[in-house]
């Protein structure tokens, strides 16, 4: 194996369950709910890693993360990509900058997006750019690159690992992962998978490069594509109903508050959490990054409830999350 997934390889050693994120850019304080709510729920024998690509995290967040028990690893994109055959996804070529002027273009145009081969054409996204010896990788973005981090950790560590978008909150035991094959789940009746949650087990034909050979057929990454009910069966995916996972897109359970209520208070607040944290196994409130929840509102009791130390833990002296300080994973131990 090659260095830069060797060295990731090794940071799962003597765990049963290996969780990550990925995040590039500011980490945003809102996500707090999300790394608050991983640390009472992962199961033992677990480690959360928070893989990182030119992050920028505030100190405040440091020291949640510290808490958390997070560790924090800097990874080398490019060079991993490189090393598992995937560096034309970043590759440029003198006529990348005409990215936008081709997707206006073919956007709307599904035979001419066929066969201009520039890309694939979905009936609900539209056109997708994909990778090509004209224009080179798709254009670079966040989301982008966090779509290609999921593939290459989920493949490069050969024990069971859980894939999180760090808008998911748990309101129980991570331990339900078990009673499933490996898995994504379902937009509801769009014919592709939601991969913000993807557990990947030690058997699974992902960890033998399924996963990756299909990113390099596909040239690019964007889930109506890579996770299509197709690519999941050929990469041995079950696709999960969002009905306990996803409250925005749970079509099914009957019982689902509107899910704006999340962020806003009103008199039936706690009700809502109550029915939100009974009902579901997780809660996605999607790349809501800026939002700010009003005090009083579902996610605020809930954020309260987790950082204000019980009775009995403030007679103790303890605090309820106290862990060891944060560590940046050490590729060499």
């Amino acid at each position: 194996m090659s260095l830069e997934s060797g060295r990731i390889a090794k940071i799962a050693s003597g765990h049963r369950l290996l969780a990550f994120s990925f995040w590039t850019g500011q980490l945003p304080e809102i996500s707090r709910l999300h790394f608050l709510t991983v640390a009472r729920t992962l199961p033992a024998g677990g480690r959360y890693v928070l893989f990182i690509d030119k992050a920028n995290i505030s100190s405040s967040m440091l020291e949640l993360l510290a808490r958390c028990e997070v560790d924090i690893a800097a990874i080398d994109l490019p060079q991993l990509l490189q090393e598992n055959g995937l560096a034309k996804l970043l590759w440029r070529t003198p006529l990348s900058s005409h990215w936008q002027f081709v997707h206006n273009i073919l956007r709307d145009r599904p035979r001419l997006a066929r066969l201009s081969r520039l890309g694939h054409y979905h009936q609900t996204m539209r056109f997708t750019p994909r990778y090509n010896i004209l224009l080179g990788g798709p254009p670079t973005t966040s989301v982008r690159l966090s779509n290609y981090v999921r593939v290459l950790i989920s493949s490069v560590i050969k024990t069971h690992t859980l894939y999180m978008d760090l808008d998911f909150a748990f309101p129980r035991p991570l331990d339900w992962i078990h009673q499933h094959g490996s898995f994504v789940y379902s937009w509801e009746h769009r014919g592709f998978a939601n991969s913000a949650l993807m557990s990947v087990k030690a058997d699974s034909p992902i960890k033998k490069g399924a996963l990756i050979d299909v990113l390099k057929r596909e040239g690019t990454g964007r889930p109506w594509i890579l996770f299509s009910e197709q690519n999941c069966r050929t990469c041995g995916l079950d696709i999960l109903s969002c009905d306990r996972l996803d409250p925005l897109w749970s079509k099914t359970n009957p019982s689902r508050p509107k899910f704006s209520e999340f962020f806003a208070h009103d008199a039936n607040s706690e009700e809502t959490l109550r029915k939100l944290k009974g009902d579901f196994d997780a809660i996605h409130w999607h790349n809501r990054w800026k939002e700010t929840p009003e005090l009083g509102s579902p996610f605020d009791l809930w954020l309260r409830e987790l950082t204000t130390p019980s009775t009995r833990e403030t007679e103790a002296g303890r605090d309820p999350l106290a862990g060891a300080a944060l560590r940046e994973v050490s590729w060499t131990n």
